[in-house]
């Protein structure tokens, strides 16, 4: 029988934890460490890794055999799957001390790619136990007297600390009815304790400047709120709404960082660098191919990952739209997107959403976010979004999401000392053909009738429009029927002359109270008309892929 050679490279992890991990049967050659220089290429002529692949077969790797992602991904180290015969030339453990948004992910990925044990956001302390944030652990630790990492898993590299809680009722709050996620720091907190940790170096992540990053976290919009809405050392609650004092913390944390490391310990990595990859293989001596690589949820490493698919209801619940050889993906919308909801509330602007749902592509409705989680956190509503980028003059969706179709973009501001509504439908039509000069529009529309009295009926959204200074309705101006109604016709004519002086757009007006609504829509969108009757009568999606759950007409 032959027996193939395997090559195995080890890195800087404990010697035991090393010996377990190819098996009781493994040639071990000399096994040294010397300065920043790791051990040999170690060979032998026996299936040395056949245990660990077992247990990556059975998914039950020990500490030390795998990196954690965002959102817990516990992914295997690729060195036992592949031979790869290069190896680094640091022996320290590592601790990221760099802010969110300033590269970590990759710094995560690059040592991942080199087959260290890496820790990015999450933490395990074995592959079957539940995932935490790294940061809460370490936090937890030194507010308890022990060690900062104490029982917070096995990893060479510590990632990202900085973290998003919404989970804890301490920790978060609601700012004018909307939940914000507070944001902790840890390595900034705390970064006394961790400098009194033995053997490990420290590397500071950076853009290539204070104004890049500010400007990239003032891009994020769900990620700027949490930095003005949290309680940061040095950073009162109330701060960051302008670039200038995001830039002015960024400089001051930096700072800060030198001085009580010091530069001996400190490893200051520009992110942004074009040549990063090579003075990263000179310091560290990995191969340049792995700087670019990301650890992403439920993966090894990828590279410009392309982003999962998924739907956000009102409710925020957010709904996988998983795609493979049984699922494949739908044929692209006979109309141009993004297609964009100008219709308003209680116009049928839920059936519009769960339409294209069913018909398998990404859509919004009032709510946001950016990547697809069962939590809370990073879910807020489209309106604030598209109202925070107006006034900072950027594209309206942009870090919005990525959706196909925008079924609701207006947002009411309940909790104001006089509370109004925001339309960008009434507003910011220039804005929307600026940005999105081809978009599809969908007008929704319904007997007026009807609507008035759903308005007048829907909780405070009557008062909303009184209250609110809107083209076509004056403030104080809505109280009748009379004015309600006017108001809604001479939006709808509004919207026509619009269309008519920007052919570019194409309009798509839907009388939900049509029978024949489900067929205009399949012949302007190629969508299946049933699933227009879907969101109507049947079943719709709750969960992941197609669920049940009845529900009647969709407004």
């Amino acid at each position: 029988m032959m027996v193939a050679t395997c090559v195995v490279r080890i890195f800087q992890f404990p010697l035991n934890n090393w010996l377990n991990a190819i098996s009781d049967e493994a040639i071990v050659q000399k096994y040294y460490s010397k300065g920043f220089k790791m051990p040999k290429i170690v060979e032998q002529q026996k299936n040395t890794t056949k245990h660990v692949h077992n247990r990556m077969k059975h998914k039950d790797l020990r500490p030390g055999e795998y990196s954690t992602g965002p959102d817990g991904a516990r992914i295997p180290l690729p060195f036992w799957k592949t031979v790869d015969k290069s190896h680094t030339n640091h022996s320290r453990k590592i601790i990221l001390l760099g802010l969110l948004g300033t590269g970590s992910r990759y710094l995560a990925g690059y040592f991942h790619c080199a087959g260290v044990a890496t820790s990015h956001s999450t933490c395990r302390t074995g592959w079957k136990d539940s995932h935490f944030n790294c940061g809460a652990c370490v936090e937890d630790n030194v507010r308890n007297g022990s060690q900062p990492f104490q029982n917070c898993g096995t990893y060479d590299v510590w990632g990202q600390l900085g973290y998003l809680e919404v989970n804890k009722n301490a920790t978060t709050r609601k700012v004018k009815g909307k939940i914000i996620p507070e944001l902790h720091i840890p390595q900034l907190e705390y970064i006394e304790q961790l400098v009194k940790i033995d053997n490990v170096s420290f590397v500071l992540t950076q853009r290539y400047s204070a104004t890049v990053w500010a400007t990239a976290i003032m891009d994020k919009y769900a990620l700027h709120q949490s930095f003005i809405n949290s309680d940061i050392p040095d950073f009162p609650r109330g701060k960051g709404i302008n670039i200038e004092e995001l830039v002015e913390f960024y400089r001051a944390y930096k700072a800060k960082v030198i001085s009580i490391v010091g530069r001996k310990n400190l490893i200051i990595l520009n992110t942004d660098k074009h040549n990063i990859a090579k003075d990263m293989r000179n310091r560290f001596g990995i191969k340049e191919k792995c700087w670019g690589s990301k650890i992403e949820v439920g993966k090894n490493v990828y590279k410009n990952k392309p982003q999962e698919k998924f739907s956000i209801s009102s409710g925020g619940t957010r709904m996988s739209l998983p795609f493979d050889s049984s699922n494949p993906s739908p044929p692209v919308l006979k109309l141009p997107t993004p297609v964009i909801s100008l219709g308003f509330p209680k116009t049928g602007t839920t059936s519009i959403f769960h339409y294209f749902h069913c018909g398998k592509f990404p859509s919004s409705h009032y709510r946001c976010a950016n990547k697809l989680s069962s939590k809370k956190a990073g879910r807020f509503r489209c309106g604030d979004c598209v109202q925070n980028n107006i006034g900072n003059g950027n594209p309206m969706f942009k870090s919005c999401g990525s959706f196909d179709v925008w079924a609701e973009i207006n947002s009411s501001n309940i909790y104001d000392k006089v509370p109004t509504i925001f339309l960008p439908q009434v507003e910011h039509l220039n804005a929307i053909h600026e940005n999105y000069p081809n978009a599809t529009f969908v007008l929704t529309k319904r007997d007026p009738e009807e609507w008035i009295s759903s308005v007048m009926n829907w909780h405070k959204l009557h008062q909303l429009f009184i209250n609110t200074n809107i083209t076509g309705l004056p403030a104080g101006s809505g109280k009748t029927s009379d004015e309600l109604q006017k108001f809604l016709k001479g939006h709808m004519y509004r919207i026509r002359e619009f269309v008519r002086r920007h052919p570019s757009h194409t309009l798509i007006e839907v009388d939900i109270n049509d029978k024949n609504v489900g067929n205009i829509l399949e012949d302007a969108f190629g969508i299946d008309a049933k699933c227009w009757s879907q969101s109507n009568v049947g079943s719709y999606h709750v969960g992941a892929g197609l669920g049940t759950g009845t529900v009647g007409m969709k407004i």
